[in-house]
C-alpha cells in the first residue's frame, strides 16, 4: 500500500521477528532484478506472486508459513524512521532487508519526502538492484524530488540500466488526480522517465481493476503491471486501511464484509475467497497477468491460503 502515513512502533534492533523459510535459494539469486524474474514467469506462463512487508510492525515473519516461497519480497519505506538514524545501515527498512535477502530479492521501497541526492546516492548502493519509488503521502514545498517521475528520472541516471525501478498505479486514480485520464498520464509519465514496472495500489474492484490495466495498454504502457491485494483481517482492519488508503470496497461488498465483523473466523474466510476470486478473474482475464503482491501488513495466513489455491 505504499506506506500509508501512520506512526508505527520502533523495530526491534535484533531483528528476531524474521524466521527465514527453509529454503535452497542460492546467494545470487537476491541481486537478480526483480522485473527480469517477473518476465521469465509471465513468458513460461507460470503464476507468481510477491509480498509486502513492513519493519514498522512486530509480528513475526514466519516465511515457513508461505509453502510457495514468495518471488520477491517487499519492503515499505518510512522515511522518518529510516533518515533519522546516524547510519542508513542502521535504518529499520535497511535492516529488514538484509533479514529477509536470503529468501530471494528485496525490492526496496523509496519516497520522495525529503529526499536530497546525497541521501538518495547513499541508498543506491551497489547491494541495491531494485527500488520502489513512492512520492509518499506528505511532501514540503522544498524538497528536491516533488514528484515520482522525477526521482525515477534521477535513479535512472545514476544507476542507468543495472537496477529495476517499480512504481506504483492506481486502478480508481490517485486521490489527488483530478480524473482517471489524468491519473494514466502521471503514471506514463514515470515509465516514459524509466520505470520497468508497475505495482498496483489496492483495489476491492476487480472490474476496475481490469479496466485500468487495459487502460494502460491502450496509451502505450508495455511493462509488466503486478497488481496489489490487500486481503482484510477483521473489520477494524478494513476500516483503518479503507480510510489511509481513500479506497472502499464496493458498496454491496463492503455490506457483506460488514455483515461479519462480529465474527472473526466467518470475516477472513470470506475476505480470503474475495482475494481468490479476483485473482482467478485476472488469471483468465487475457491480460498478460500472471502474479499478485500481496500487502500483508506483515500477517502471512490469509497470503498462506490463498497461495494454496491459487498457485
Amino acid at each position: 500500500m505504499h506506506a500509508p502515513s501512520v506512526d508505527f512502533p520502533s523495530f526491534p534492533p535484533d531483528g528476531n521477528i524474521v524466521n527465514l523459510a527453509n529454503l535452497a535459494v542460492p546467494s545470487s539469486y537476491s541481486q537478480l532484478k526483480i522485473v527480469d524474474l517477473i518476465q521469465e514467469k509471465i513468458n513460461a506462463r507460470e503464476y507468481f506472486y510477491g509480498i509486502e512487508i513492513s519493519p514498522g510492525l512486530q509480528q513475526v515473519l514466519n516465511y515457513n508459513l508461505l509453502k510457495v516461497a514468495p518471488l520477491f519480497t517487499s519492503i515499505v519505506w518510512l522515511a522518518s524512521h529510516n533518515w533519522a538514524m546516524e547510519s542508513l545501515d542502521e535504518a529499520p527498512a535497511v535492516r529488514l532487508a538484509k533479514r529477509v535477502e536470503p529468501n530471494g530479492p528485496v525490492l526496496a521501497h523509496i519516497s520522495c519526502y525529503n529526499l536530497t541526492y546525497d541521501k538518495l546516492r547513499k541508498f543506491l548502493k551497489p547491494s541495491i538492484n531494485n527500488v520502489m519509488v513512492v512520492r509518499g503521502d506528505d511532501v514540503d514545498e522544498g524538497q528536491q524530488y516533488r514528484h515520482a517521475a522525477d526521482l525515477v528520472r534521477e535513479i535512472r541516471k545514476i544507476r542507468k540500466d543495472d537496477i529495476c525501478i517499480s512504481v506504483g498505479g492506481y486502478p480508481e486514480g490517485h486521490p489527488e488526480s483530478t480524473s482517471m485520464e489524468d491519473d494514466l498520464k502521471f503514471l506514463k509519465s514515470k515509465v516514459d522517465a524509466g520505470a520497468d514496472l508497475i505495482i498496483t495500489q489496492l483495489t476491492f474492484n476487480e472490474e476496475a481493476l481490469i479496466e485500468f490495466i487495459k487502460s494502460c495498454r491502450k496509451i502505450g504502457i508495455t511493462i509488466p503491471i503486478v497488481p496489489g491485494i490487500y486481503v482484510p483481517k477483521s473489520w477494524a482492519g478494513l476500516k483503518f486501511v479503507s480510510e489511509k488508503t481513500h479506497v472502499k470496497p464496493p458498496e454491496e461488498l463492503y455490506v457483506q464484509y460488514e455483515s461479519r465483523k462480529h465474527n472473526q473466523t466467518e470475516f477472513r474466510e470470506f475476505a480470503v475467497q474475495q482475494a481468490v476470486k479476483m485473482i482467478h478473474s485476472l488469471f483468465e482475464s487475457d491480460l498478460g497477468i500472471y502474479g499478485v503482491q500481496f500487502f500483508t501488513l506483515n500477517y502471512f495466513k490469509n497470503v498462506y491460503n490463498i497461495v494454496q489455491q491459487v498457485m
